[in-house]
């Protein structure tokens, strides 16, 4: 008995320690094979030997399960012989053969020799991919902004339970193995419960579900549609702005966008507030904004869910506002304290102080937003111009981060006991014309004195020389024919020839309007003019000058050419006292050229010409090159109605960089452009002439020895007040601040009937800048010798020429 039941334990447990795991798809013929041993004799019991002995019967009957549920009857007689099909291969081997398998055929079979109670046993998965999904939700979309919403989602006759994963606009957000919710029609659900919000309006909802079966992507989607009011983004240079403020520069004008999203669409209107104050309210997402006094900007929209309102704080950057004291006028030893006040945004960064255009200090900016200089004991040398310089940081995001730079200046006069300015009248000169055309001082005998050579026209059309003594006087006049003339119109003194001697160009007004040399000798003589191969048209003030134009070493001439149309022309000097043929310089104006200065302006080494042109009320700026060509004119304004009629050139703020000055008689004053030294110019500074109505000619120089430069001026040769007066005439003397402003103004007798031109130079060698005086109507010059006795600092020379230096 004992060894009976312990066959039938381990028969039992090797039965169901042996299962086959069979994985199949649908719709496919499955076969399972059953192999069963044959029972050997043995010595057991008779219970034992009784059971041998049934299973080794020729009639076994072969038995089929499904769930231990019979699918073959006995004698091998399937039950359902469309389902199921067996053979016996052998003795020993069985085979079912399940037909067209379905998903419900999933379970576990096993074969029995019911007779030898022998089991094979075989677990069929039928696997199955999802198929038949749908989502359904607890709340019916659309729903409100804010609603808790649970998607349901279901797939039929699917095995094994398959994995769901759920995707809103393709991004993951969910992943769970599925709920089988019926096992016997094989179907499995997952449920995502989400809060909509406007965000999620418009997004695909996917559920994507796949198990071991899957091939393809199964998957089904939702359109989410969330009802909200409006929601509202500002944008600024297309781009959305993030904070609830924007920073803008001052003074710009820039559009603003209101962008709306909504469902449902808002009711056609968009309202747009400035501080609180409508504006606009018009159906109109974007807005011209001029930034100028707004410190806060609003958009206001509805819909039938509700109505929004967005704001944007405005900061509004700008570059320092600055005031500073008025122009100061002290004393000697008096405190100096300006004051620049401060009003910026951002703070400034840093503040400069400079004196004359140079630079005096930096300091940092103060909370108190005032920047103070302080001079404890001014002298005149500290009289000037004063500079405040603030600098801030402009920068948004919108744009590229720049320097805002503010400058204010004012004028310091400083009242010192200076030396009285005096000249003395040494002599009148009479010429062999009866009018003095023009003239021109320059050493013509190598003795190192100034000379002085004189135009004249009318009754007597010559060219007088005059040789200077060490006293100031002037020897006997020397006289040079000018043939076919009427007028010697200008004259202009060089070494034309580069022997060492001045030479003298003259421009003829006759029946040929030309222009010659006279080649000068050690001596101060000069022989005959040589007709150059030029033609003048008739010009409204001619004039010439000389220089090295294009850098080779010699000297170059600049003169009037036409009035009609208004040009100049060079001469390019070979150094032997001929000349290239004449090259044309267009001005491209109705008016025409009055005045010429050449000077270096943009300290690149090579001459620039500046010129006056006269009914346009402008200064012509023209950099040149080295090979003697120039660029386009620049233009500085005069004045409207300014008549400018001559021009100079010098340092009158003592920066370092050239300065033009002008007669504007139309305007009874002296202009002086400021030179930046780069060839541009600052705006013109006016001074009124206060002793003479009008000032046609002027000369520049230092002359009351303070180291600033002066102008001394005389009448408009053809002014009617002029022409009828019987008065003595007078040169007016400006002296300057060193700032491009004249203070003080002298007047002094010239003795002569008619003053109309003037000319400076140190006739005696005593470094005091002198004066000649020229008589147009009178044919005659009046020299006037410095005679300060204070202050004398050497006369420098000068690099620089212009038609008012008649040299």
């Amino acid at each position: 008995m004992f060894l009976y039941l312990l066959y039938l334990f381990l028969h039992i447990t090797s039965i169901f320690s042996s299962i086959q795991l069979i994985k199949v798809r649908e719709n496919i013929n499955v076969t399972i094979t059953c192999q069963f041993d044959s029972i050997k004799s043995s010595n057991f019991s008779h219970q034992f030997s009784s059971l041998l002995s049934f299973n080794n019967r020729s009639d076994n009957i072969i038995l089929w399960y499904k769930d231990d549920t019979q699918v073959i009857g006995v004698n091998s007689i399937s039950n359902n012989p469309k389902k199921y099909i067996i053979n016996q291969i052998n003795a020993h081997t069985y085979q079912l053969t399940i037909i067209n398998i379905q998903l419900e055929s999933t379970g576990l079979y096993k074969c029995q020799n019911f007779t030898a109670k022998e089991e094979n046993h075989f677990q069929i998965n039928v696997i199955v991919p999802p198929s038949r999904l749908h989502i359904t939700s607890s709340t019916q979309l659309p729903v409100i902004d804010g609603t808790l919403v649970s998607f349901n989602c279901t797939t039929e006759r699917v095995y094994p339970n398959p994995i769901f994963e759920w995707y809103k606009n393709d991004k993951l957000i969910q992943s769970s193995i599925g709920n089988q919710t019926d096992s016997i029609l094989f179907s499995s659900s997952s449920i995502l419960t989400l809060l909509l919000t406007p965000a999620d309006h418009n997004h695909i909802l996917r559920c994507q579900v796949s198990n071991e079966a899957s091939i393809d992507e199964t998957y089904t989607e939702v359109k989410l549609d969330i009802l909200f009011k409006p929601i509202i983004n500002f944008f600024f240079h297309e781009k959305e702005i993030t904070t609830n403020i924007l920073t803008v520069i001052e003074n710009t004008s820039e559009i603003i966008q209101c962008k709306i999203s909504s469902n449902p669409l808002i009711i056609p209107n968009i309202e747009w507030y400035k501080n609180d104050q409508l504006i606009l309210g018009e159906y109109q997402e974007q807005l011209r904004i001029d930034f100028v006094g707004i410190e806060k900007l609003s958009c206001r929209a509805k819909n039938t869910i509700g109505q929004t309102e967005a704001n944007i704080d405005i900061n509004i950057l700008y570059k320092p506002k600055l005031s500073i004291n008025e122009n100061v006028t002290l004393n000697q030893t008096d405190k100096l304290v300006l004051k620049c006040l401060i009003d910026a945004n951002p703070s400034c960064d840093h503040i400069r102080w400079l004196f004359n255009e140079k630079e005096l200090i930096i300091q940092p900016c103060t909370k108190n937003k005032i920047a103070e200089y302080i001079i404890e004991n001014i002298d005149r040398s500290q009289a000037g111009k004063y500079t405040c310089e603030v600098k801030n940081l402009l920068h948004t995001s919108f744009i590229n981060e720049y320097d805002g730079i503010s400058v204010i200046s004012t004028y310091v006069q400083v009242q010192l006991s200076t030396c009285q300015l005096t000249f003395g009248l040494t002599d009148i000169y009479t010429t062999s014309g009866s009018h003095v055309q023009q003239f021109v001082a320059s050493d013509f005998n190598s003795d190192g004195l100034s000379d002085l050579a004189v135009g004249t026209n009318a009754f007597s059309t010559a060219m007088d020389v005059f040789l200077a003594n060490e006293n100031g006087t002037f020897g006997r006049r020397m006289t040079y024919a000018v043939v076919d003339a009427n007028a010697l119109e200008w004259l202009t003194a060089a070494d034309f020839n580069n022997d060492d001697h001045q030479d003298i160009f003259v421009m003829i007004y006759g029946e040929n309007n030309s222009a010659g040399i006279l080649f000068g000798n050690s001596s101060g003589i000069f022989g005959a003019m040589i007709i150059l191969p030029v033609v003048i048209s008739y010009v409204n003030s001619p004039c010439s000058i000389a220089s090295d134009l294009n850098s080779d070493g010699h000297i170059d001439i600049v003169f009037t050419k036409s009035s009609t149309p208004c040009s100049m022309a060079i001469l390019l000097g070979y150094g032997n006292g001929t000349f290239a043929a004449e090259k044309i310089i267009p001005i491209g104006n109705d008016g025409c050229v009055l005045a010429i200065a050449i000077a270096d302006f943009n300290n690149d080494d090579h001459q620039d010409i500046a010129v006056i042109i006269d009914i346009d009320f402008y200064v012509a700026i023209l950099l040149g090159y080295s090979n003697g060509s120039f660029k386009t004119p620049m233009t500085f304004s005069t004045g409207i109605y300014s008549f400018s009629y001559s021009m100079d050139v010098n340092d009158f703020n003592g920066d370092g960089y050239l300065d033009i000055v002008v007669a504007n008689q139309g305007n009874y004053n002296i202009g002086v452009f400021l030179g930046m030294g780069d060839g541009s110019f600052g705006t013109q500074i006016t001074t009124m002439i206060e002793h003479t109505n009008l000032v046609s000619q002027f000369a520049v120089g230092d002359f009351n020895g303070d180291g600033k430069m002066d102008v001394a001026g005389v009448w408009d040769v053809w002014s009617s007040v002029r022409l009828l007066s019987s008065s003595p005439t007078f040169v007016t003397v400006l002296f300057g601040y060193g700032n491009g402003s004249f203070g003080q103004q002298m007047i002094f007798p010239t003795g002569l009937a008619s003053a109309d031109y003037v000319i400076t130079n140190d006739f005696n060698g005593d470094h005091r800048l002198d004066l000649a005086i020229g008589n147009f109507f009178g044919g005659n010059i009046s020299i006037l010798l410095n005679t300060r006795t204070c202050c004398a600092l050497e006369v420098s020379s000068q690099a620089y020429l212009s038609t008012n230096d008649f040299s």
